[in-house]
């Protein structure tokens, strides 16, 4: 069992010490929660530096207090310049904005949220994040703050982007051929209608010529 352990002195009106009162509180059932909440906190340590992903908290008052391991590595700072409202550094400035127009009206409404901007790598380029995030809560049911992830979709939009084009290209192609087709189509018809009537016009000449003839 853990005890905690109250010793309260009992003194005369001289100040003279008569007696000691002594309370023992059994706390076994808090230390044990203790232990477990600890346990839980290791186990979620362990998983989100191994993530992944980048994962981040928020406290009550919506400013981050929690930062893993692979954001932290990811934008080459620590923890304790990304706290508070610290990340916002790495945020490109035209994206910066909008982090707040997409956060904050979720966080006064408890909502999850969900959007994307262009976050500083160690190495300076910006790279494109989706970030999703949602209220979390205690077991008593009291608001805590929030729990979220970002990924880097970089190179997805970038694949996309690059499908997109293709597309295009291939979409600019085809009408080409069928602007060629079309062309060569037309040269053949021409060519074809004009020889028979090349061959009428010669017919024609010719029997004009013996017509004339006759009448001579």
């Amino acid at each position: 069992m853990y005890v905690s352990i109250l010793a309260v002195p009992v003194t005369t009106r001289t100040g003279e010490q008569s007696q000691k009162f002594v309370i023992y509180r059994d706390i076994t059932d808090r230390k044990r929660a203790e232990e477990r909440l600890r346990e839980s906190e290791a186990r979620f340590q362990a998983m989100a530096d191994t993530a992944p992903v980048l994962i981040w908290m928020t406290g009550t008052d919506g400013l981050c207090n929690y930062f893993n391991k692979p954001w932290l590595e990811f934008t080459g700072r620590t923890l304790e310049q990304e706290v508070g409202t610290g990340w916002i550094e790495g945020v490109h400035p035209d994206d910066r904005q909008g982090c707040f127009d997409g956060f904050l009206p979720a966080f006064q409404a408890r909502t999850p949220f969900r959007m994307e901007y262009r976050l500083r790598r160690a190495d300076g380029e910006y790279r494109w994040v989706t970030e999703s995030g949602i209220p979390r809560y205690t077991g008593a049911g009291e608001f805590a703050g929030y729990i979220g992830s970002n990924i880097d979709v970089t190179d997805l939009k970038r694949a996309v982007e690059e499908r997109e084009t293709l597309r295009q290209l291939q979409a600019e192609v085809a009408h080409i051929n069928r602007v060629t087709t079309m062309g060569e189509l037309a040269a053949s018809i021409t060519h074809e209608i004009r020889q028979p009537i090349a061959a009428a016009y010669t017919d024609a000449k010719v029997l004009l010529a013996m017509a004339g003839a006759r009448s001579a």
